[in-house]
């Protein structure tokens, strides 16, 4: 493979030029489609991967899963207020120059400085760090992965014949298409059938390994939304941007006293982004409690504790 030095902001606008007149999902996280890997619980480190999770002989331990059943896994880089991008670009004029793609290049600006990330473009350079442990290990846990058709479409060209997924690729669309057999085990195989249909051919597709919904985000909604997702995986950068494209939204059509209950299940701090792995849990009711009184009393109506 020929290793191309480029810095990270040339590397961006090199793929952005293919999604500048097109849909905001088109840039949803085609950076950091990366699938969780870990079934530890719980647990917090400060900078330092390797104190997480560390090999026998103190380096990062690059087979660590235990469990065999394929999980459906997602990946966000987001704000502190919950946002992946700026504001969306509807108009004319280039999405470069746009406050959606300004806020998309600072959230996901710790991925393309990655040396891992860089590795996987075929760029030279970037720095090797807890993150880009992360990177390299979530690469390794995807069997196959999931993602939109805009997306697809707009990655087609950056990509070329040797995309960085390197395993089977599942693209839900309304539009028929011949699968796209690509170099690096790379195939596109485009699903008309819908989310679940797609979601179930990765599964069968990904040997054990886990199914990575690459994005965008409205596509990770849909399938969080259906219960299909098993396991989310939010890098938190540390920014606010006030305004932009939200990843969690009204359309996952919870109702009033409805909620997605998540327990979360790995902490990493870095200096630049902090990555927050959940289990998802499913839908569950919201309800009431006597704010730690133990009086039984709720929302000023008593209840008999032992009723």
């Amino acid at each position: 493979m020929t290793i191309k030095a480029v810095n990270s902001g040339t590397a961006m606008r090199r793929l952005a030029h293919a999604y500048s007149a097109a849909d905001a999902d088109l840039i949803d996280e085609v950076f950091a489609s990366f699938s969780p890997i870990s079934d530890a619980p719980c647990r917090s480190t400060a900078g330092s991967f390797d104190s997480l999770v560390s090999g026998p002989n103190g380096g990062v331990a690059r087979t660590r899963r235990r469990s065999t059943m394929t999980k459906v896994t997602a990946q966000m880089s987001v704000s502190l207020d919950g946002f992946y991008a700026g504001a969306q670009h509807l108009g004319d004029g280039n999405w470069i120059d746009s406050a959606e793609a300004a806020g998309f290049f600072r959230i996901t600006r710790w991925v393309t400085d990655a040396m891992a990330w860089r590795e996987r473009q075929g760029f030279a350079g970037g720095e090797q760090d807890t993150n880009s442990d992360i990177i390299a290990e979530s690469f390794q846990a995807a069997g196959a992965y999931v993602m939109g058709r805009r997306m697809a479409d707009g990655g087609e060209g950056p990509w070329g014949d040797n995309p960085p997924f390197r395993a089977p690729v599942f693209v839900v669309t309304h539009r028929p298409r011949q699968t796209l057999v690509r170099q690096g085990g790379t195939s596109f195989t485009y699903v008309t059938d819908g989310i679940a249909s797609a979601v179930e051919q990765a599964r069968a597709a990904a040997n054990g390994k886990d199914v990575a919904v690459a994005g965008g985000g409205r596509l990770v909604r849909q399938v969080l939304k259906a219960g299909l997702l098993d396991e989310l995986e939010l890098h938190v950068v540390p920014v606010v941007l006030g305004t932009g494209m939200r990843l969690l939204d009204a359309d996952l059509d919870l109702a009033g006293k409805e909620a997605i209950e998540l327990t979360p299940t790995r902490v990493v701090h870095t200096p630049h982004v902090t990555h927050l792995r959940y289990t998802v849990n499913g839908r569950s009711a919201l309800v009431l409690d006597d704010r730690g009184s133990g009086t039984g009393s709720v929302a000023g109506r008593v209840t008999d504790p032992a009723a």
